[in-house]
């Protein structure tokens, strides 16, 4: 027996992903009233003189709807029906193959998963994944940096993407590629010499540093890697030192979505 392939785990947690995304926007346009609920359609649909036989054939089936299948948690009621085999299958086979639990299996393989897979599988099995195993599903503008002189700037922290270490929630994530986008065209070479923080196994992150160079003439919009591209990822921008530039010049540092969750 042999260790599920990451390509083929990443397609079906992905698959899991999507499907969860267009469930949960389903059922969130079907809980909307509209112009009438199943419980006062049915009940003051008979109205005075009316037949009483369909009220009391349909009421309480209409009160159901509403207030069981249409309120609450529906999505996750769904969820915990349609996927709760199949995570415990997914998890289980990667156990025998020697993995802890599927947080231990995505930090060895490597993989993270997306959010709507991490919310179907906290329906299934009750607990979260660990944050550095999930990745953002949009991008995050960690900073700005504003040139005030040729030379001499500013850096302004907006967010971070994680901390590295604890369970997933709205504001910790896995680490992410960053790029450096101008917002108008640079006029001369702009150097950010930046320290960041990287995911690190036994510490949980780790301040490390990179030089990214924006050549003047890059117009604005573009996107310039921040460390090697598809390699490095980091959590959060500490500082920001500056060299050249232009008055006015402005650069953000924004996240990369991992990927785009596809059936």
């Amino acid at each position: 027996m042999s260790i599920i392939a990451n390509s083929l785990f990443t397609g079906v947690a992905d698959r899991v992903a999507k499907q969860a995304e267009i469930q949960s926007t389903a059922f969130t346009q079907s809980q909307a009233q509209g112009t009438g609920k199943f419980y006062p359609r049915i009940h003051d649909g008979v109205g005075v003189g009316g037949n009483y036989d369909v009220e009391n054939a349909m009421i309480r089936s209409a009160n159901s709807l509403d207030n069981d299948t249409f309120s609450g948690v529906p999505t996750a009621n769904f969820w915990a029906s349609a996927y709760s085999d199949f995570m415990s299958a997914l998890e289980t086979h990667t156990q025998s193959e020697g993995a802890t639990d599927l947080d231990d299996f995505l930090n060895t393989s490597g993989i993270n998963v997306d959010p709507y897979f991490e919310r179907v599988y906290f329906v299934c099995k009750g607990s979260h994944l660990d944050a550095r195993n999930v990745f953002m599903d949009t991008p995050v503008e960690l900073g700005v940096v504003d040139v005030i002189s040729s030379g001499v700037g500013t850096f302004t922290e907006e967010a971070v993407i994680g901390t590295g270490t604890g369970k997933v929630d709205d504001t910790n994530h896995a680490a992410a590629q960053l790029h450096a986008i101008p917002q108008a065209t640079i006029s001369s070479d702009l150097v950010l010499d930046m320290s960041v923080f990287a995911e690190d196994v036994a510490d949980g992150r780790v301040l490390t540093s990179r030089n990214v160079t924006i050549p003047g003439g890059t117009a604005g919009g573009t996107l310039v890697s921040i460390g090697t591209s598809g390699v490095d990822k980091f959590l959060e921008v500490d500082s920001v030192l500056i060299a050249g530039g232009t008055t006015s010049d402005q650069v953000k540092i924004v996240s990369q979505v991992e990927r785009i969750r596809a059936l």
